[in-house]
């Protein structure tokens, strides 16, 4: 038996696959919005799945050992930019990645019932040019695009959270289809756990030279993977349950990007 597992190509992820490659996973490579589906539909066994997608699926799979990604301050990877202060957004038009799924609600919730304010739309995001600011997450967010001046504001959605609900923001936890067999289910843990033991105890050695870039040294691949809770703490399960609080306050709409 093989199970389906979900890998988000994330530099922040990387650290949890070191030791997956093995007979019983089959690794499929997938941004979040579309492990969320895939995960809906039965295609998928087990993943890193996005919060409002754990949240979602809660009766069809659970926690693996107590794993994710969680982080208290600035995270650098979900980052709006805007041509106007976030208290100014109402019946703006703003961009959305389309890889998104929890961000973007992360977004709402920090636009609508922090700031107060309603956009216009939240569109896929083809060009800047028909924003009034768009949405990054990931490795895209970790690039830095050249806004430039039209896009002067800047606005850290984990540090945003932290500031308005002084709790660490938990963007992904591992899950696993709560109907596979509790032996997979046991290696699984075990190996997400020796590759998050490997990894953090050599420091990312093993990752920081391949990962880096021209817009990102080794050094600063080591500072973004040191940012992150891999082993989620009380704290991070206070701060889930104040996002699915706020979450649910939401008017329901339909897809916001697609």
């Amino acid at each position: 038996m093989t199970i389906r597992v979900g890998q988000i190509p994330y530099l922040n992820s990387i650290p949890f696959y070191s030791d997956l490659s093995c007979p019983e996973f089959e690794l499929v490579s997938l941004v979040p919005r579309v492990m969320g589906e895939c995960a809906r539909e039965g295609q998928l066994d087990a993943g890193l799945l996005s919060l409002v997608d754990c949240l979602k699926l809660w009766d069809e799979f659970e926690p693996v050992g107590g794993m994710g990604l969680s982080i208290k301050g600035r995270v650098g990877s979900v980052a709006l930019y805007s041509r106007v202060p976030m208290a100014e957004l109402h019946g703006k038009v703003i961009g959305i990645t389309t890889e998104t799924a929890t961000s973007v609600n992360l977004l709402r919730i920090l636009l609508e019932k922090k700031e107060k304010v309603v956009p216009l739309e939240y569109s896929a995001l083809d060009t800047v040019d028909t924003c009034d600011a768009f949405l990054l997450i990931g490795d895209q967010a970790l690039q830095k695009p050249e806004a430039g001046m039209a896009f002067p504001y800047y606005f850290d959605l984990a540090w945003e959270w932290l500031q308005w609900k002084n709790l660490p923001f938990v963007f992904a936890l591992w899950m696993v289809r709560r109907d596979v067999d509790t032996l997979y289910k046991a290696k699984l843990a075990e190996k997400l756990e020796k590759s998050l033991k490997m990894n953090i105890g050599e420091q990312f050695e093993s990752i920081k030279n391949e990962a880096a870039s021209d817009t990102m040294s080794a050094d600063d691949v080591v500072q973004y993977l040191g940012r992150f809770r891999y082993l989620l703490e009380p704290e991070d399960w206070t701060a889930v349950h104040a996002f699915q609080q706020a979450y649910q306050t939401l008017e329901i709409k339909e897809e916001l990007v697609k």
